[in-house]
């Protein structure tokens, strides 16, 4: 199965968006002096795995929509959600049971993803708003009003006698 280039941007996308997330994440370890090797180890797990069940949702939904029935579609789309919840429950314990992770630091970027597209949700409806608001103003300047009308009629008139 060849992966959608939508996928593979907006998984980019969300990639970076994460890691500049943790980068803030963990200035604020150290600027809380809770900084050690146990936060970046448990931000690269947390990240990662949040950046992989992205990734895998992306997956599940390009497979769905090529399903030509809408209970298999569903069911489809169930089963990831369960498997990659189990999947981020199953990270969290092992990032709160081997000492070499930050419990904190694994849980936290869980969330970064949502904060990211939310983002990039008010992005992109801020760029459709200005977008709509430059097209009605280019279609009022290039619109000519009634009055300019009247006149370049009064205009060719008065040249034509």
């Amino acid at each position: 199965m060849k992966i959608d280039k939508a996928i593979k941007q907006e998984s980019i996308y969300l990639l970076i968006g994460v890691v500049i997330l943790s980068a803030i994440m963990e200035a604020v370890f150290l600027i809380c002096g809770a900084f050690d090797y146990t936060v970046i180890l448990g931000n690269i797990l947390g990240g990662g795995i949040a950046v992989l069940n992205f990734f895998l949702m992306g997956i599940t939904l390009q497979k769905s929509l090529t399903d030509t029935e809408i209970k298999t579609a569903e069911n489809r789309m169930k089963m990831s959600q369960s498997f990659r919840f189990l999947m981020l429950i199953i990270v969290a314990i092992i990032g709160g049971a081997l000492p070499c992770f930050n419990i904190v630091a694994v849980v936290i970027p869980f969330f970064f993803p949502r904060v990211v597209m939310t983002i990039r949700g008010l992005k992109i409806k801020d760029s459709q708003k200005a977008n709509t608001e430059t097209s009605s103003e280019s279609e009022k300047a290039t619109t000519p009003s009634d009055k300019e009308v009247i006149a370049n009629e009064k205009e060719c008139k008065s040249g034509n006698n």
